[in-house]
């Protein structure tokens, strides 16, 4: 009984540069989150001030992504928030083609893994390198087709359809659904498939 999402008629990719800019945004910031709950917030604005310099990626960070890294110490609140959009970055390197498989949203994703791939790249350009270039790891960089793209937000959309319902009567996610996982995902599809054409900020996850 859910009404569809956008279709293949309607869908307009976003570009590779597009999402391995916004995907290098969301990671470098989630790091920042972990950094601070680890280090304290000055070790932390260290250590992702020479991330942003090697990988150039200072104009990569979202209004919201730069004003929790640069403002007032963040709040608990905003640190679990910004730790969960792991779960966003995620995503995108599987829109990249980094990630072969994206599992069912049950446990959360291999944070050690992830930071491994885009470390291992070195910089920007390899981490971006152009869809016809083998990667360091042999794989190129391009944007999965636009049915995948779509076949899985329509899924995230329902499974997150379901968490809600169940939230609202009172009852744990089914199916070993985990709705932090989920609700995440779900942001990132939105913004791949330009729900609303909403700026990274403002993307909902209505269901």
């Amino acid at each position: 009984a859910l009404p569809p999402i956008v279709g293949d008629a309607a869908y307009l990719p976003r570009s590779v540069e597009e999402v391995a800019r916004r995907t290098l945004g969301i990671l470098l910031t989630s790091v920042f989150a972990e950094l601070v709950s680890s280090r304290g917030v000055e070790a932390a604005r260290e250590s992702i001030a020479d991330l942003l310099e090697r990988y150039g990626a200072q104009e990569f960070l979202s209004p919201g992504e730069r004003a929790f890294i640069s403002g007032p110490a963040p709040d608990e609140q905003s640190l679990a928030d910004f730790t969960w959009r792991y779960e966003c970055a995620w995503v995108g390197l599987w829109a990249l083609g980094f990630v072969d498989t994206l599992a069912y949203p049950g446990a959360v994703c291999d944070v050690g893994g992830m930071a491994a791939m885009v470390r291992d790249c070195g910089d920007y350009p390899g981490f971006s390198h152009a869809d016809d270039a083998a990667g360091t790891d042999g794989k190129s960089c391009r944007l999965r087709a636009p049915s995948r793209i779509l076949d899985e937000a329509d899924r995230i959309y329902r499974y997150d359809w379901a968490c809600a319902d169940a939230r609202i009567k009172g009852r744990d996610a089914p199916a070993g659904l985990d709705p932090g996982v989920v609700v995440e995902r779900h942001r990132m599809f939105n913004w791949l498939i330009r729900y609303m054409d909403a700026a990274w900020d403002d993307v909902r996850t209505d269901t």
